[in-house]
Order: structure tokens, then C-alpha cells, then sequence
């Protein structure tokens, strides 16, 4: 369930070399300018109240990973595949989510307030139980909730995530030609955005490198009448990332039933 940023975070400190094919401009970019009908429709996500989510995620690309040595890189180059799909649901209250993977539709991950369970093998006790109360906090949160290990622009709500992404859009944000997803008529609209530029903790160094050549996301977003943003494509595509990661809401405000696995199934 982790997010693009939280995998991009990761590559940051796995050293990525970051080469990306966007402009390479050292100053910020200004903010994009939100046509009226997102304004409105942004309102009204702020004000939806949704507890619990169920979702699908399919991912498809590659993350290319470096160790790097005063600037040279150290070692082969990995490639690293991101093709994977899920379902998901999570609840807020009561705090506890799961995962399946795959189109077997198998259980991978369980969350229960603050306790995770991981499928990390097979034999007679396939699951390991670990008590990681902020890791757990991040689980259960459905996508584009928000992360506490972002920064704030000042999104709100139960989208709060997907509000900030699009308070750092660059460039022109477009609106797209009406589209109908599950039944329900949406409005589409695209934008370019830095989400590194989310990113707590960046260190100087970091932050002077995505300045010489930011990441740029390609972010394309269905909002239905109410302003739920019933369908995310995201896109990264640069020398080191190509993966393009599609969010969809299968449903809203659902009972989350959730158990931990068999104990004789699990260890510590």
C-alpha cells in the first residue's frame, strides 16, 4: 500500500542517480493556475467524510537503482520491476486495513490498530506480527488520505494527500473531456507536479540536486459530481523511474472486517 513518494523517498536514500528528462530550471516554479470547475469541485472534496475505502492499484514500470561513490556509481546498475496490482480496504475508525496481491486475490498484509501482519513465506507460519504503531498509522490510511511523513500545503479532509499533490502543480493544469467510471459521469483534469517537493527531511544536498533536475509527475485525476477523486493515474518518467500507478475508489464507507491470521500461523 505504499505510496509513489514513499518509493521515491526509499530512492533517495538508496542513492538513486537522479537524471531526469525535465527542465532543469534552479528556481521555483510558479504555481499552476486551477481552472474554476476544479475549484469548485476541490471544495467538495474538503468536505467529504469517508471512513472507510476500498480500492484497486495496478503499477507498472521500473525504479533503476545506484550506489554512488563521490559522485561515480559504484557497482551495476539494478533494475528494479514495480508491475504489480491490488485491492485493498482500510478503515480509519476502528484503525485496521488488508491487502491481496495479485489476481489470486491473496492476503499479504493485515493491519489492526497497531499491530501489522506480513506474509513473508510459507510453511506452518507464513505470517510475522510486528508491533509498529507509526508504520501501522501509514497502513491504514487508503491512498491519498495523507501521510504524516509529508509536508502540509494545506490540504483538508479525507483527501487531504491528493490536495496537496495538486497545490504543487507547475506549469497549466488542463481540464480534460468528461469521462463515465463504474456509472458515474466525472470531470478529468491533468497537471505536471513535483511531489518530491512533499518530501520531510530532504537534506541540502538533496534538495540542491532535485533543484539542478526535478521529478516531474504526470497526474491525471476523474472527480465524480461530489468530488471524489474516483480514479488517479500517476506517472513518473525519467532516466532512472518509468512507472505509471492507477488508483481506483471501488468503494466508500464500507464495513472493514478484518482478523488477525491464525496464531498458530504467526510468528513474533
Amino acid at each position: 500500500m505504499r505510496s509513489m513518494l514513499a518509493r521515491i523517498t526509499s530512492s533517495l536514500a538508496a542513492g538513486v542517480v537522479w537524471a531526469y528528462v525535465a527542465t532543469a530550471d534552479a528556481a521555483s516554479p510558479a504555481p499552476a493556475a486551477i481552472p474554476a470547475t476544479l475549484q469548485t469541485l476541490e471544495a467538495k472534496m474538503r468536505q467529504l467524510q469517508v471512513n472507510s475505502e476500498r480500492f484497486s492499484q495496478v503499477s507498472r514500470g521500473y525504479i533503476r537503482v545506484a550506489n554512488e561513490s563521490n559522485g561515480k556509481v559504484v557497482g551495476r546498475v539494478k533494475r528494479i520491476s514495480v508491475n504489480a496490482q491490488l485491492i485493498g480496504e482500510a478503515s480509519l475508525s476502528p484503525s485496521r486495513s488488508e491487502t491481496f496481491l495479485g489476481a489470486r486475490r491473496m492476503p499479504e498484509q493485515i493491519v489492526i490498530g497497531s499491530t501489522v501482519y506480513t506474509r513473508e513465506g510459507g510453511g506452518r507460519r507464513p505470517w510475522v506480527r510486528r508491533h509498529e504503531p507509526k508504520f501501522a498509522q501509514s497502513l491504514t490510511s487508503f491512498p491519498f488520505h495523507g501521510d504524516p511523513e509529508e509536508l502540509d500545503l494545506g490540504g483538508t479532509g479525507s483527501y487531504a494527500g491528493l490536495l496537496n499533490l495538486l497545490a504543487i502543480a507547475v506549469g497549466q493544469v488542463r481540464a480534460g473531456a468528461a469521462a463515465v467510471i463504474d456509472g458515474q459521469s466525472t470531470e478529468t483534469f491533468s497537471a505536471s507536479v513535483e511531489p518530491t517537493r512533499l518530501i520531510k527531511g530532504l537534506t541540502k544536498e538533496d534538495e540542491g540536486n532535485l533543484k539542478r533536475h526535478p521529478l516531474i509527475e504526470r497526474l491525471e485525476v476523474f472527480l465524480t459530481e461530489a468530488g471524489l477523486p474516483i480514479r488517479v493515474v500517476q506517472t513518473l518518467d525519467s532516466l532512472d523511474i518509468h512507472e505509471t500507478v492507477t488508483t481506483q475508489i471501488l468503494d466508500v464507507n464500507v464495513p472493514v472486517n478484518v482478523k488477525a491470521p491464525p496464531a498458530r500461523e504467526t510468528t513474533g
